[in-house]
């Protein structure tokens, strides 16, 4: 048989393998789905199939009620905080509320302006400031599995808004008497404000038992706001101004208790 003749023979044989291959190829993966789909045995499965996780987690914050606990007075970042997440294979997807009920130092925050000298009395304005903040945010994580866990590396993206109280207080002290005369009665006022801000994050997730489980994340959390202006003059009256701008950090460590289902 000349060479030309037996090529004649070959390409067509080579064709009618390849038809064959392919039927065959997609026999078995039918076969694996029917196995998939009949509860058959994982080790009956490619190794190449990925997991098919796909869950709830609720989260609750305990950072703050722990510092709490151990006698912190740091009230700026006490914070408390509830997070849902949906979580599909390796796919995080985050949805988070978190209440800061004193983002001041203290109760309110305290300041003294002095004003005016006239002989022996000095004049003070005392100003008094507290601001609570209510964040929403979403976000994605991305997540590897761990012998001991979950580790995971995301985004958050917020949307805040605030709120300050403002009181202010005039009063009066005589040098020589040493005795404080009020003369100005209490002034109020509450300025609001608006941002949102950007958390890259990395955490890790712990299982203990029945679903419960610990959660501990690290974030660097940058936020601008625009917030309401204000001034105030010597008798301790407060007006409001323009928009100002304010760069601020939030905590940047949260330990969670969490729950799947």
């Amino acid at each position: 048989m000349e060479m030309k003749d037996l090529g004649k023979c070959v390409l067509p044989l080579l064709i009618v393998s390849a038809i064959g291959i392919a039927f065959k190829s997609q026999a078995q993966l039918h076969d694996e789905l029917i196995i998939m789909e009949e509860g058959g045995s994982i080790e009956q499965i490619p190794s190449t199939t990925i997991d098919s996780s796909n869950f709830w987690m609720l989260k609750m914050d305990i950072s703050s009620p722990i510092a709490q606990l151990a006698g912190s007075q740091n009230t700026a970042d006490f914070h408390y905080g509830i997070q849902l997440k949906h979580v599909r294979v390796a796919n995080g997807f985050r949805f988070t509320t978190e209440f800061y009920p004193d983002i001041d130092a203290g109760f309110f925050s305290h300041s003294t302006r002095e004003v005016a000298v006239v002989n022996d009395n000095i004049q003070y304005i005392d100003i008094y400031t507290r601001t609570n903040v209510l964040r929403f945010g979403f976000g994605y994580e991305r997540r590897f599995k761990k012998d001991w866990g979950v580790s995971y590396i995301g985004m958050d993206y917020n949307w805040q808004r605030s709120v300050s109280s403002l009181l202010t207080n005039s009063y009066q002290l005589n040098v020589a008497l040493n005795e404080i005369d009020s003369i100005q009665p209490a002034h109020h006022a509450r300025t609001r404000g608006f941002g949102m801000g950007l958390s890259p994050l990395v955490g890790c997730e712990i299982p203990i038992a029945g679903g419960f489980g610990i959660s501990v994340e690290i974030k660097a959390d940058v936020a601008l706001s625009i917030n309401e202006g204000y001034a105030i003059d010597d008798e301790g009256i407060i007006t409001k101004t323009g928009a100002g701008y304010y760069f601020r950090t939030f905590p940047l460590l949260n330990c969670r208790l969490h729950y799947q289902f």
